[in-house]
């Protein structure tokens, strides 16, 4: 009889070990579904990053290329300095009309 309750003892403490176990795994597979999210909006946020990153690489080089074809184009009108320096400030604001101009035409195309 001793022996039975023994058993049942040792059975009933099997059978609570496995439950804690089953509930660790539980709790586990919880944990990672969490860090997966978690992982999934970081990996969006990075995304949106290199294409934010990408995009204004692209505007910096339309607008490197405006700047050229502003100076090239309005090269007679650039005011010049008496040491033949280019006027920066009349030149960047040349650029920024034409900018504006490109970036309304583009915008209602």
């Amino acid at each position: 009889m001793q022996q039975h309750i023994k058993i049942q003892e040792e059975l009933t403490g099997l059978l609570r070990e496995r439950g804690e176990k089953n509930q660790e795994i539980i709790d586990l597979k919880n944990k990672l579904q969490e860090y997966e999210k978690q992982l999934s909006v970081k990996e969006a946020a990075y995304v949106s990053y290199v294409t934010r990153i990408c995009f204004c690489s692209r505007w910096q080089t339309r607008i490197s290329n405006l700047a050229r074809l502003i100076f090239f184009q309005y090269q007679h009108v650039v005011k010049c300095d008496l040491t033949g320096k280019i006027d920066l400030q009349f030149l960047y604001l040349v650029t920024d009309i034409v900018i504006k101009h490109h970036y309304y035409q583009n915008k209602l195309d």
